[in-house]
């Protein structure tokens, strides 16, 4: 489960521990952790938030391809970190430096999805994608709200006080 918001720049984390990627046997939902899969070089990659959103789980290799997004004209590559091609131990892979570099508002739904795909030929292995998720730029990252909040935090980090607000200047 990945956060509904992530800052450009900060590495994704799945809910405060590192990103996993599995290699799962659909006949018998369980981890592929022997033979020539178990080890196999797997791909990561910036999806359109969109793609699949209608519920499917069925899409070809192509749509997968087709949906894959390349960073903007004069920006610096949208994907990026020491991770973007990793082998797999035993089915299963941690990713702990993969960040993005722009935000998500340039696409029509504002939203991106990671995928995966396997960098092997052969025996076709299903590609996988995250539930989709908001890229905000990492400037407004300082003005989170704290949950729960902190003992010495400013006023305006509690809920419904904006910074600089009437409620933050009564205060």
């Amino acid at each position: 489960k990945l956060p509904d918001t992530v800052f450009t720049k900060s590495s994704i984390i799945s809910k405060d521990e590192p990103l996993q990627i599995a290699l799962v046997d659909v006949g018998s939902k369980s981890i592929v952790n022997e033979g020539s899969f178990s080890s196999i070089k797997i791909e990561i990659c910036a999806l359109d938030g969109e793609f699949g959103s209608c519920g499917s789980e069925d899409w070809t290799e192509t749509q997968f391809n087709d949906n894959i997004l390349r960073e903007r004209d004069g920006k610096e590559p949208l994907l990026v970190g020491n991770h973007k091609i990793i082998t797999l131990e035993n089915g299963v892979a941690s990713v702990s430096k993969i960040m993005f570099t722009d935000n998500s508002r340039w696409l029509r739904g504002k939203k991106f999805r990671l995928g995966v795909k396997a960098m092997q030929n052969g025996e076709k292995i299903k590609e996988g994608r995250s539930q989709p998720f908001r890229v905000k730029d990492n400037r407004g990252e300082s003005y989170q709200k704290h949950y729960p909040p902190h003992l010495n935090d400013d006023v305006w980090r509690l809920k419904k006080i904006a910074k600089d607000g009437i409620f933050h200047k009564r205060l």
